[in-house]
């Protein structure tokens, strides 16, 4: 995502100075519920299992593995047997990282805001084109001291593809994650889902 993409940049280059928080709001609409109860019963976290890991991956590029994950996994809906209602709190070295999930929304909003001592950046709705900064010191030609919303283009957005960051590093880039970094995503999803074996299921699926 070119947005997405463009916080890492930022935040690569030091321009947002030291990120303090980082939230990650995923849903799942409501009408989905009582189907998708039938999968999450098989793993420990159910819908947050399912859903955070995307945006633990991007806290954990920004703020690194956590240092200790204060989970609330809450059953508040429908049958309420598995988790429909998480948020998970992440202390790190230098901020706090939140995440959260539920799987009755009405009206989708994900979003991603990282808050740094230099500058924010909101990506908001997740997945779109959307950029919102506002920064201490005018950066790169982005203006100092008031917010600015950028919408990048369709052929921004094909640039940054997953595809292309697959093609180029089967010829030979680096990637832009390493192995330790996808470990340390999967530590922390399970953390924050109860889970100290490292073991994901809950159950043996049928």
């Amino acid at each position: 995502n070119p947005a997405i993409q463009e916080i890492l940049r930022l935040h690569a280059m030091g321009d947002l100075g030291q990120v303090c928080q980082y939230r990650g709001h995923i849903p799942k609409p409501k009408a989905w519920h009582k189907e998708l109860a039938l999968e999450y019963t098989l793993y420990h976290g159910a819908a947050y299992f399912e859903m955070a890991g995307h945006l633990i991956d991007l806290m954990v590029a920004f703020l690194g593995e956590p240092t200790r994950v204060l989970p609330a996994l809450g059953r508040h809906y429908g049958e309420r047997q598995d988790v429909d209602n998480a948020m998970v709190i992440h202390e790190c070295s230098d901020g706090l990282g939140m995440v959260d999930t539920t799987a009755m929304q009405i009206g989708m909003d994900r979003r991603v805001e990282v808050h740094g001592t230099g500058g924010t950046a909101l990506h908001e709705p997740l997945g779109s084109n959307n950029l919102r900064l506002f920064l201490e010191k005018e950066i790169d030609g982005y203006p100092a001291g008031e917010w600015v919303e950028r919408e990048f283009t369709p052929e921004q957005a094909k640039a940054g593809s997953l595809l292309r960051e697959m093609a180029a590093c089967i010829d030979g880039k680096t990637p832009d994650f390493s192995l330790a970094h996808d470990l340390a995503v999967q530590r922390t999803l399970l953390r924050g889902c109860g889970v100290d074996d490292g073991r994901a299921l809950a159950k043996t699926p049928a």
